[in-house]
């Protein structure tokens, strides 16, 4: 489990590029990009991605987990996520801004029991802390 923020680097390295070369180019001062792992399945948040939206994020999901999760919370408190499939990658825009993130895999586990005593698949959810 992992946690990045990247923004202030981003920055520095901006003004540095700037003083040292006289290069000329803008970033945004307040972005950062959080990345969170758990099992292989990697979540990714950037809260300033510069195409339009207020929040872009990314999630992976290797072969071996059933699929993965990106949870994402508000500011505001609200909680969302999107799934990723096994073996793929997938990323959304947002129109809000996005407080932090965590990645989980998901295992689907037949409980081994036949359907007419309850049979069926038990989820196990392994997430990484909140970015």
């Amino acid at each position: 489990m992992r946690s990045r923020r990247l923004g202030r680097k981003a920055t520095a390295v901006a003004v540095a590029g700037t003083v040292a070369g006289g290069l000329m180019f803008a970033g945004a001062a307040h972005a950062a990009v959080y990345t969170k792992e758990s099992n292989g399945v990697v979540a990714q948040l950037d809260t300033a991605p510069g195409n339009g939206s207020k929040a872009w994020m990314w999630g992976y999901a290797p072969n071996g987990v059933s699929f993965g999760v990106v949870q994402y919370q508000f500011y505001n408190g609200q909680v969302g996520h999107f799934d990723v499939r096994a073996n793929s990658a997938r990323s959304v825009n947002l129109d809000t801004s996005v407080w932090r993130i965590r990645a989980c895999a998901v295992y689907q586990v037949n409980n081994g029991k036949p359907p007419s005593q309850g049979g069926g698949y038990i989820e196990d959810w392994r997430c990484s802390g909140w970015s």
